[in-house]
Formats: structure tokens, sequence, C-alpha cells
């Protein structure tokens, strides 16, 4: 790794855990946009809990990007450990207990987050996002300048949606992942015409936000027999991901399918799908992004719908 500080060209270090997976791609992702854009280095040792899955991560222990190989050995254990530390160097600059003087580099710590209150009637979030492409933050960097960032909310729209294609193409599942979800998804698609992708979230946001976003199997049922109406032409199928077990008599009425229950494959199974319907959720809008698959994101179970409420996610 000491040849990525050696490179001349500025280095960004990913020092914190972003929630769930969802978060953690799009961190990621905007941060290789970013990368791509303006010729820097990334490394970014706290996504290690989902490293494993992918071609590019599953090889490298700092991932990386533009990627590399390790040449030191890679395993859960050196991952974890080399992700503690970074995220502990890092929080010893942002509260001024470490302090570091060379005169070849300069150290920096920026952090992005957001807050949310709640009461009886209203939801309120507080967003602090860090704008990657700011021009201004752009000319401030040096050449060996290494910046810790700390936070879920760093991003780079322009440089996302110009560099998709680098984004899709560095997380590309493992082969292992990638022929089950084949798999899945020939057997589906050979009895019937359109898959519907649903994702059921239940588990963490039976809390999550107080539940606001926590729907019923009728609620469900609802939303996804509108979405049969509206292709009416058509043998639908529903291809049902969810983060716990549905009951198969509940889906009775709708040709259904589960997806393989985990966490890799179920996404991007998702992402082949025609289209899909799920709560407002980083997971469902990363399959709708990675596959170009429209998503109906559901507010509002008791909503009518339209095609045009479908849409494409471009991060």
């Amino acid at each position: 790794m000491l040849k990525n500080f050696q490179s001349g060209k500025p280095v960004f270090i990913i020092a914190d855990r972003a929630n769930q997976l969802g978060n953690r791609l799009f961190l990621f992702a905007h941060f290789i946009a970013c990368a791509v854009e303006n010729d820097f280095i990334l490394i970014n040792p706290c996504f290690e809990e989902y490293a494993c899955f992918f071609k590019t991560t599953s090889i490298d222990l700092f991932c990386r990007y533009p990627p590399q190989k390790s040449i030191v050995q890679v395993n859960i254990t050196s991952r974890i450990y080399f992700s503690r530390f970074v995220s502990k160097l890092a929080r010893s600059f942002s509260d001024g207990k470490l302090k570091i003087f060379t005169p070849q580099k300069k150290w920096a710590f920026i952090k992005s987050g957001y807050e949310s209150t709640l009461d009886n009637s209203n939801i309120e979030i507080e967003v602090s996002e860090f704008y990657l492409d700011d021009k201004n933050f752009l000319l401030s960097i040096s050449r060996n300048q290494i910046i810790f960032c700390q936070g879920p909310l760093f991003r780079d729209f322009s440089s996302f949606s110009k560099h998709s294609s680098e984004i899709r193409s560095y997380f590309q599942p493992l082969d292992i992942y990638q022929v089950n979800i084949n798999k899945l998804i020939t057997n589906v698609r050979k009895q019937c015409d359109l898959v519907v992708g649903v994702h059921i979230r239940w588990g963490d946001y039976r809390t999550f936000l107080e539940g606001r976003y926590f729907y019923t199997i009728e609620e469900y049922l609802t939303v996804m027999d509108r979405v049969k109406n509206l292709f009416s032409n058509q043998k639908v199928g529903f291809l049902i991901a969810s983060n716990v077990k549905q009951e198969d008599n509940n889906f009775k009425n709708h040709i259904h399918f589960f997806a393989n229950d985990h966490i890799i494959e179920d996404m991007y199974s998702l992402a082949q799908c025609d289209y899909i319907i799920g709560p407002p959720s980083t997971y469902s809008l990363w399959a709708s992004f990675y596959g170009k698959v429209p998503l109906y994101t559901i507010k509002c179970p008791s909503q009518n719908i339209t095609i045009d409420d479908f849409q494409i996610n471009n991060g």
C-alpha cells in the first residue's frame, strides 16, 4: 500500500462504517466516481464486512480504487484489524489527539452526517452532505495529501452519472454468487412474462424512524395488486426478497418466487427484474441503479400507481 502514498496523487481514506450494505455501496461509489474524474487514489478498509462478495474487493485487503490485488494475506480477521486501526487513527485526527507534521505530506479530516428529530406528526432529517465535486474543495487539495473521511453522506452526483459504467464494473459479484442469481432468474422467467422484484424490508424497519416505512403484508399485497393491474395483458411474476422469512401462503393469489435469502444474491437478483417495488431503502435503490431497473418507492401503500411512478435510480 505504500506505493499509493508515494504516487504523488491525493489519497482519500474512508474511515467509517456508514450503516449497512446499500449505504456503504453508494458512499463507496460516489468516492470512486470522484476518484475517476479527478485522478486520485481511494482506500476503503471499512468496507471489510462486504468486501468478500465482489471481484475487486475480495482480493484486496485495503479495498482500493483503482483496484489492485494485495500482496498480503486477505482474510476477515486482517480486514477487521486494519479497519479498526484506520477508524481509530481518523478519530485521533478529528479530536485533535494526533498531530503529524511532515515536509512532504499534509493530513486532513472531513466528516459528513445527518441527524433526525421526531415528534408525533413529523419526521425531520437534518442532512449535512459533503459534496466532493465542489470546486473550492477540489482546488484546496494538494499533491500527496492524505484525507480521512468519516460519515455516510459524501456525494459527487455529476461524476457518479458520468462514470456509472465504471462503478458497475467495480461492483461485480463473484462468479459463485452470479451463477446462483442467474439460475434463479432463468427459472423465474420461464414461468412468467414480466418479473417484478418486491423488496420487503422488515427487521430493522420495525423501529427505524418509528416504523414509518414498516409495512404489513396486506399493504405490500395492495401494492402488488395495483402493479399487476398495470400490466394486465402480461403474466406477472413477483420475486420476493426480504430480510425476514416470509410465509408462502401470504402470496397465494400471485405468481411468486422467493429470492435466495442471501444479502448479495437477493440485491443483484432484484437488479435483474423488469421492475422493482419497495420502501425507501438504499438496498433497492442500488439494485435499480446497478441493473438499470425502474423502481417504485412505496411511501404510501394506499396510493394509486402509474407506470410513470417507476424511475431508474441514477445515484
